[in-house]
């Protein structure tokens, strides 16, 4: 099931909402805030027609599940982000992690739109993974952990001033 988001949330609960299956997605073309504080997400998803989905400053914002952007909207880290599913970029939209981190378990693919990180840390930290996809991808730091080979696909970039980490195999 899909629980679908056009206009402004100013706060989700654990109780008695618990998105332990599902879709939480946010639609629409007005500016929304994603609750983070108290709250983890199974399934995520940015389908928004324009405007902007950041998630709140403060809490990280905790994908349990997927996480995916798509349609031409936006979406912007207002802190931290864990996803222990897929990311996937799959449309014109854009992803901007800016100088947050996002820690991933899942594979990353990047087949449309932009995905923009100025000082953000990357880390790969699951079993085998894959990173990258038929769009171009940029990165100021990339730390490949875990467990399991991670896999590169694709132009993806790692800044001259940057850092590469690899604990684990990489491919």
């Amino acid at each position: 099931a899909t629980l679908r988001l056009d206009g402004t949330v100013t706060s989700l609960s654990s109780t008695p909402f618990a998105a332990t299956t599902g879709t939480v997605a946010f639609g629409g073309s007005a500016a929304q805030t994603i609750p983070t504080s108290s709250f983890t997400y199974w399934n995520l998803t940015i389908d928004k027609t324009s405007g902007t989905a950041s998630s709140a400053v403060g809490a990280a914002l905790d994908v349990n599940g997927a996480f995916e952007v798509k349609n031409t909207g936006h979406f912007t880290a207002g802190n931290a982000l864990d996803v222990e599913g897929t990311l996937t970029m799959s449309s014109a939209g854009t992803f901007t992690l800016g100088t947050q981190s996002l820690d991933m378990a899942g594979s990353f693919v990047h087949s449309a739109g932009a995905f923009s990180v100025s000082s953000g840390l990357v880390t790969l930290d699951g079993a085998a993974q894959n990173f990258g996809g038929a769009a171009a991808t940029s990165l100021a730091s990339l730390t490949a952990a875990g467990t399991g080979t991670k896999t590169i696909d694709g132009a993806v970039t790692i800044g001259a001033s940057s850092v590469l980490t690899v604990s684990s195999t990489l491919d």
